[in-house]
C-alpha cells in the first residue's frame, strides 16, 4: 500500500530537485510523489485529506504567509499527515516544531536525513494505521481492529469485513477502506485488499491464508501483489534482525 507524498515550494526548480532526491529512497515503491507549486492546490488537498506525507517549503515568496502558518490553519486537527518542514533558514527551526509535523530538514537536504525523516513519516502512519475504526452496521457502529482483518470485498456500495470469526457488512468503499489499513494489507483485486501476514500460498488465481480462505488475486495485480509481498517479509526479516542481541 503506498502513501501519497507531496513536495510544497513555491519554486519548482527546487521542488523537482527535492522529487529527485526522494526518488532514490529505498522505500519508494511506497510512495506516490508529486510536486505542488501552488498554496490554493495544497490547501485543497489538505482539507480533502489526501496528503499522507506533506515536504513544506517554509519561506514562500509573494504569500501572506509561511509554511509552517499555512500547516496550522489548513491541516486538520485530526489529520494523520505527516509533515516534514524543508528550509534553508535556521530561525524557522523553533517555531516549527510547535506545529503539527515529525520532521524538520535544512536545505541543502542530505540524503541520509531525508530518509530518516521519510522513514520516521511512514513508521507514524503505519502506527496510525493501527489504531481501532468504527463501521456501521443495523445495531449501531462496530469496532474494527485491523490486526484482526483477514482481508475485505467490495461488491456495489456494500463492504464485507471477515475479522476473527465475525463477517462485518457495512456500507461503503474499497476506496473509502484502504486509507485506514496499515501497510501490511495490499489491494490484489479491484474488489478485494488483504492481510499479507495472513498469506499462505500464492495460486494462479487465488492467495490462499493460513486460514484455508481462498481470496481472489487479479492477472493485472498479481505481480505487483507478489513484489509489494516480498518488499513485507523483507521488512519483517530486517526488523527481527534488528532486535537480535538487544537485550542483555
Amino acid at each position: 500500500m503506498s502513501h501519497r507524498l507531496v513536495i510544497f515550494d513555491d519554486i519548482e526548480v527546487q521542488a523537482r530537485q527535492l522529487l529527485e532526491r526522494v526518488e532514490q529512497l529505498p522505500r519508494i515503491a511506497e510512495l506516490d510523489s508529486e510536486v505542488v507549486c501552488d498554496l490554493t492546490e495544497l490547501r485543497s488537498l489538505l482539507l480533502a485529506d489526501e496528503v499522507d506525507i506533506l515536504m513544506m517549503d517554509i519561506r514562500i515568496d509573494n504569500a501572506r504567509t509561511d509554511g509552517i502558518e499555512f500547516v496550522r490553519r489548513n491541516l486538520p486537527a485530526q489529520s494523520p499527515t505527516q509533515v516534514i518542514f524543508v528550509t534553508s533558514y535556521d530561525t524557522y527551526h523553533a517555531s516549527a516544531y510547535r506545529a503539527t509535523h515529525m520532521g524538520f530538514l535544512m536545505k541543502p537536504v542530505r540524503q541520509d536525513e531525508l530518509e530518516e525523516a521519510v522513514d520516521a513519516a511512514i513508521a507514524n502512519l503505519n502506527s496510525y494505521a493501527e489504531r481501532p475504526f468504527l463501521v456501521s452496521v443495523p445495531t449501531g457502529d462496530k469496532v474494527v481492529l485491523p490486526r484482526r482483518l483477514r482481508y475485505a470485498e467490495s461488491d456495489r456500495h456494500k463492504l464485507v469485513l471477515h475479522v476473527g470469526d465475525e463477517v462485518i457488512e457495512t456500507v461503503g468503499k474499497l476506496s473509502d477502506l484502504i486509507p485506514k489499513l496499515p501497510d501490511r494489507f495490499v489491494q490484489c483485486h479491484k474488489s478485494y485488499v488483504v492481510n499479507m501476514g495472513l498469506i499462505d500460498e500464492f495460486g494462479r488465481s487465488d492467495l490462499r491464508l493460513t486460514t484455508g480462505e481462498l481470496v481472489p488475486v487479479s492477472q493485472r495485480r498479481r505481480t505487483a501483489v507478489r513484489e509489494e509481498f516480498f518488499r513485507f517479509i523483507g521488512r519483517g526479516l530486517a526488523e527481527g534482525a534488528s532486535g537480535i542481541g538487544s537485550e542483555s
